[in-house]
């Protein structure tokens, strides 16, 4: 979307979107802010849900299980990029900076 040069676009619900390519660009930055949180958070290893269930404290009750998911596959796209480890314990997943990678990607 953000390199097409449209000036509105038709989404699934509600009116036409104007400008679509900035609206698109305004979300990826927003992404890229959730997942540097997620990684400045992981200073110890950490269970997916603590980790993704205190980057939403800020949100209502409602919408908060849903922020948490969201974090879980925020989770998930850093480790499957090589910058967080996953492994077992007891009954959770626990997540950690990648030896290997350390650093958080640079967007």
């Amino acid at each position: 979307m953000q390199g097409l040069g449209l000036e509105a676009a038709l989404v699934g619900h509600g009116p036409p979107l104007d400008h679509p390519g900035e609206r698109a660009r305004e979300i990826a930055a927003y992404h890229r802010r959730q997942l540097k949180r997620v990684m400045a958070s992981l200073d110890a290893p950490a269970p997916a849900f603590a980790v993704a269930s205190g980057l939403s404290e800020e949100l209502p009750d409602a919408t908060s299980w849903h922020a948490a998911m969201a974090r879980v596959t925020g989770l998930e796209y850093l480790r499957l990029r090589g910058f967080l480890s996953r492994f077992w314990k007891g009954v959770w997943y626990y997540y950690r900076r990648s030896p290997l990678r350390s650093a958080a990607p640079e967007w």
